[in-house]
């Protein structure tokens, strides 16, 4: 465990935080270059994608406080200490899908084609994020015999369950099924037959994933024997096929009416 990457100056530079960063400047530069092949501008894709890490970090933070209020109400001013972790990501998909709706419809942006650029790059943003969380002990499995499972020897591992016992890398995880997902998004991007195709791949592949990954997680359950993550996952799938179902019949209605030369964009 290495909370702490570096210092400079006698500042503390903070894993966490750290690989956020690369996780966020990566994704939004492949972003950009996705967006010029889409005849997007590169500022409206910077301006797109600054709006939703701000909402999404808001919204994932939030969430966090809320879940643990008892710690915040305690320590007030932790709230602030961004780059230390504390963030639950559902929550942050709320944050940035609401900022993303009320962006793309006041600016008159493409709902759909703009949804698929930043689903493209938002499970390597994830990924990132998820080797944060492996250096800074958070996001921690449950105990396991297996001989990749992991010791910490302090921090929130340690503090949970009182002992040096090998534990999941549920993070390394979740790292490795966000990057995989992420290049079966992008290969796949440029084929596509629609747009919104990729958000849809992407609640599902994403969805399916976490609700595996879940159950290596040291997480208490919600309802049942499932976390909220889990029902959260539960959700996100069936709405993904849903959403799938309504562009496909969309796009095949605008096929039979259109010109041999049609758009992507479901109308």
């Amino acid at each position: 465990m290495h909370p702490i990457a570096f210092k400079i100056l006698g500042l503390n530079i903070y894993s966490y935080g750290l690989f956020m960063a690369i996780g966020i400047l990566t994704s939004v530069w492949i972003a950009s270059t996705i967006g010029k092949r889409e005849n997007l501008a590169t500022d409206t894709v910077y301006d797109f994608c600054f709006i939703i890490v701000i909402f999404a970090l808001l919204g994932s933070r939030i969430l966090y406080v809320i879940v643990n209020l008892k710690y915040f109400i305690n320590n007030p001013v932790e709230v602030l200490f961004l780059n230390r972790g504390g963030f639950i990501y559902y929550g942050g998909f709320i944050g940035g899908f609401a900022a993303a709706i009320f962006y793309l419809k006041k600016n008159k942006l493409p709902l759909w084609g703009m949804g698929d650029i930043i689903c493209c790059v938002l499970p390597l943003g994830q990924a990132f994020g998820r080797l944060g969380c492996f250096l800074n002990g958070c996001c921690f499995g449950k105990p396991g015999l297996y001989h990749w499972c992991v010791q910490f020897r302090s921090g929130l591992p340690f503090e949970h369950y009182q002992e040096f016992v090998p534990i999941h890398p549920v993070q390394l995880y979740n790292a490795a099924l966000n990057f995989i997902i992420f290049l079966v998004l992008y290969f796949i991007f440029e084929d596509k037959k629609f747009n919104g195709l990729i958000i849809v791949l992407y609640g599902v592949l994403y969805s399916f994933s976490r609700f595996i990954t879940e159950f290596y997680r040291g997480d208490v359950p919600l309802l049942g024997s499932f976390t909220l993550a889990q029902w959260t996952s539960i959700i996100i799938f069936i709405l993904s096929i849903f959403l799938y179902q309504h562009l496909s019949q969309k796009y095949q209605k605008h096929l039979e009416i259109s010109e041999p030369h049609i758009s992507k964009e479901p109308k």
